[in-house]
């Protein structure tokens, strides 16, 4: 009899993740299809108007890509001392 509660429990916590698991991709599809439309739209949109001058000039920074400024060495740095 206990076996049959547990495989009860076990059955029904599985239809549940698989109910939840659907409900979110089904959502997230939803979203998708919502933001690809949006996309479209906007290339359209994009297409049927000139561009810019200043859409087709980009900015580059005053450092090369990917790399960081040189860190400042510390110039003293106390060593630890032990307790008396």
């Amino acid at each position: 009899m206990i076996a049959v509660a547990i495989t009860c429990l076990l059955v029904a916590t599985v239809f549940v993740a698989l109910l939840s698991a659907t409900d979110s991709l089904i959502h997230g599809w939803r979203t998708y299809g919502a933001l690809a439309g949006e996309l479209r739209a906007l290339r359209a949109s994009q297409s049927t108007t000139a561009p810019t001058a200043g859409a087709s000039v980009s900015r580059t920074t005053s450092r090369a890509a990917g790399r960081r400024p040189a860190i400042r060495a510390h110039a003293s740095r106390t060593p630890l001392r032990a307790a008396a």
